[in-house]
């Protein structure tokens, strides 16, 4: 794990995100602290795929596998079907270190 992700795992204690963080990353952060609708509030203003691939994320964590397939397809992502926090993990590791 790199510093830089272990920094942001860390974060996850607080109350609020790092300054700073891309959306799709601040996104993901608020959705690990369950925090949906913020999350979603983020990713949706946005058209890139690593928002798609949060966003996608975000309906899969919330049941909405429906909803998943199509940011997946949006975000040009097979979909992972795996455990959810695993795949949240995942996704802030591709975010961070590319």
């Amino acid at each position: 794990m790199s510093a830089s992700l272990d920094v942001f795992m860390t974060s996850l204690a607080c109350d609020s995100p790092p300054r700073r963080l891309p959306p799709a990353l601040a996104g993901l952060w608020l959705g690990l602290k369950g925090r949906w609708q913020d999350a979603h509030e983020v990713v949706q203003e946005e058209s890139d795929p690593e928002a798609a691939l949060v966003h996608a994320w975000l309906h899969r964590a919330e049941g909405d596998n429906g909803n998943a397939r199509y940011w997946y397809r949006r975000a040009g992502v097979t979909p992972s079907w795996d455990d959810c926090d695993e795949e949240g993990r995942a996704i802030a590791r591709i975010l961070i270190d590319g």
